[in-house]
């Protein structure tokens, strides 16, 4: 199940509108959730799968595209990826991540039923608003919510989670756009929590690397939240007195859950100035893809919805049949000569640890890892962490992946003798080879 334990990380950006004590406490706890905070680097497509892709440009009719592997963040394929595109119901993400957040921090519980406020009723939704049907006399919880707004798409959820966690529906536009500063996005903003406004802004790669960290922050969302086939609500549960109408069922918005073996998530979105957009994300042979899709077009609602799933089936198919994760064995780094040190030997360490790498199909076993050393030798004094040389991950002749390799403690110099003896030393080695 969902968690809702706290946690110690550490958050910068917390300003806020309103002063309820949910918000109050939903932005202290906001203070201490900032792994990754300063300068995002956005993943791009690298210039060795994109000189050389292995397939032919898949042919699409959205506008914007990009497909991201989720562990290694690789870009597969982007088409106008950085172009600006009002998100749709796609914001509605951000708004359950949110919640999740909430809960995480202890601000407020998931399960925790409370009155839909009237501002919440789907009868004072704008017209045309998907609902999850929120209405008079009704008590839900957070966690019912946040099903309403993955599956049915529900404006009126997207309300009461506002007015629930920050009091006002501004003042939780404020903690959505806190969150995409927190995280480095530079265009990602919000205006409201639904996505109806054309001035909610996205690109679809800052949006898919949002997707990343939001599934592997939350990976059990994508089986208890977004990959429901289906909702039934209003139930007698949600009643103190008797229930005042029938329950209403929808289906998941997301018709590749069904015909997409792997896809588990995660939301579809349609307003007219941006077309029909498409977040959907799949697991197959341990590899999971999350692909972004905005701006496909049409005459009709049918027909844009039949568009944006299918380019979400081809360039899932693009991704799973031409690309695969390669795990490479590191190489055993024997401890390096130091001259001039008060120890004699450092050992290297690599600066980042590589489990896994995007290579086209079929080559998993072809990486080859080289250590290459600036000295193999180096004089001391040496830093923490110091620069010693780079691990190299090579498919053929390609460098596909650069990693530091750094002193794994600090060396001090030497006092003078022995400085003195490594020089006579190094002088004879170099001497006489």
């Amino acid at each position: 199940m969902l968690q809702t334990k706290t946690t110690s990380e550490t958050k910068t950006k917390t300003k806020t509108k309103t002063k309820t004590p949910v918000l109050l406490f939903f932005a202290i706890g906001m203070l201490f959730h900032a792994s990754g905070l300063l300068a995002r680097e956005l993943p791009e497509m690298p210039q060795w799968l994109s000189g050389g892709a292995p397939a032919a440009e898949p042919e699409l009719f959205s506008d914007v595209a990009i497909v991201l592997e989720a562990e290694t963040g690789a870009v597969l394929y982007e088409k106008r990826a950085d172009d600006v595109v009002p998100p749709a119901s796609l914001t509605k993400v951000m708004t359950i991540h949110l919640v999740l957040e909430s809960a995480r921090d202890g601000a407020i519980s998931l399960d925790e039923r409370f009155e839909v406020p009237p501002e919440a009723w789907a009868r004072n939704m704008p017209p045309g608003s998907s609902l999850m049907f929120l209405g008079p006399g009704q008590h839900v919880s957070l966690r019912r919510l946040t099903e309403g707004l993955a599956v049915a798409s529900g404006n009126d959820a997207a309300v009461a989670v506002a007015l629930r966690i920050a009091g006002s529906v501004e003042g939780f536009v404020d903690l959505m756009n806190q969150e995409a500063d927190r995280l480095g996005y530079e265009v990602m903003e919000f205006s409201d929590p639904a996505g109806l406004r054309p001035t909610n802004r996205i690109t679809a790669r800052e949006y898919a690397d949002f997707l990343r960290y939001h599934i592997n922050r939350w990976p059990e969302a994508l089986g208890e939240v977004y990959a429901k086939p289906r909702i039934v609500y209003p139930t007698q549960e949600n009643f103190d007195t008797g229930m005042i109408g029938g329950p209403v069922q929808q289906e998941n918005r997301n018709p590749l859950l069904l015909e997409y073996p792997g896809v588990d998530g995660i939301k579809t979105g349609y307003i007219w100035s941006s077309g029909y957009n498409l977040a959907v994300s799949a697991e197959r042979d341990g590899m999971r893809l999350i692909v972004v899709t905005l701006g496909a077009h049409a005459d009709s609602a049918a027909a844009g919805m039949r568009q944006r799933a299918a380019d979400g089936a081809t360039l899932l198919d693009h991704g799973f049949e031409n690309y695969s994760l390669a795990h490479p064995n590191s190489p055993r780094l024997e401890p390096l000569r130091v001259w001039n040190g008060v120890e004699n030997h450092v050992t290297p360490v690599a600066d980042e640890q590589v489990s896994a790498l995007v290579v086209p199909k079929g080559r998993e076993d072809d990486v080859r890892v080289t250590a290459r050393f600036n000295e193999k030798e180096p004089v001391a004094p040496l830093q923490e962490h110091g620069a010693l040389g780079t691990l190299e991950y090579r498919l053929d002749d390609t460098l596909i992946k650069e990693v530091p390799l750094v002193a794994e403690k600090r060396v001090e110099e030497a006092g003078f003798l022995k400085r003195l003896w490594h020089s006579i030393k190094r002088f004879a080695s170099r001497l006489f080879g």
